[in-house]
């Protein structure tokens, strides 16, 4: 079987809730590392740049003190992964003209802009929620093709 938008043979995936092997885990504890250190030697003229990389590095950095310690206890399979996904994504496209109107409604722009704003923003959620669940649930995914591994981080190919 192959997918008709990537030339290349897709290996099957596994979709089991497993935590990152060895090697995976050292590598990326050696890259937010690095990019940590990193952030001492930005211009000091970007200091919130160097602290919302510090903030993002801080929680790889809890995620990867979790799987050193426990990594056999992860609490979440794929598929309560993916229940968890539509479910606020049900949620946050429901959400989206109340959070519009308590922030952009109230400044004064056209009412057709406004109303394509919304829409817009309630289709992206939508297609990408459902985006993510075909991913989900395609028998195969392929990790040569850049979209799909993007799309597919719950999976990961034999």
């Amino acid at each position: 079987m192959g997918n008709p938008r990537c030339p290349h043979p897709e290996p099957p995936c596994r979709k089991d809730g497993r935590g990152p092997s060895a090697q995976v885990w050292w590598l990326s504890c050696a890259i937010t590392t690095l990019i940590f250190v990193a952030t001492y030697f930005i211009s000091k003229k970007l200091i919130p740049v160097i602290y919302l990389l510090r903030a993002v590095l801080l929680v790889q950095a809890i995620a990867l003190l979790y799987f050193a310690l426990i990594p056999a206890r992860f609490p979440h399979t794929p598929d309560s992964y993916l229940t968890g996904f539509v479910t606020s994504g049900i949620g946050l496209i429901s959400l989206v003209p109340f959070i519009f109107g308590l922030t952009y409604y109230i400044f004064d722009f056209g009412l057709l802009r406004k109303a394509l704003l919304t829409s817009t923003t309630r289709y992206f959620f939508l297609s990408s929620a459902c985006y993510k669940h075909w991913c989900y649930r395609e028998p195969y995914c392929s990790c040569r093709c850049f979209t799909l591994s993007l799309a597919c981080p719950s999976t990961s190919c034999l």
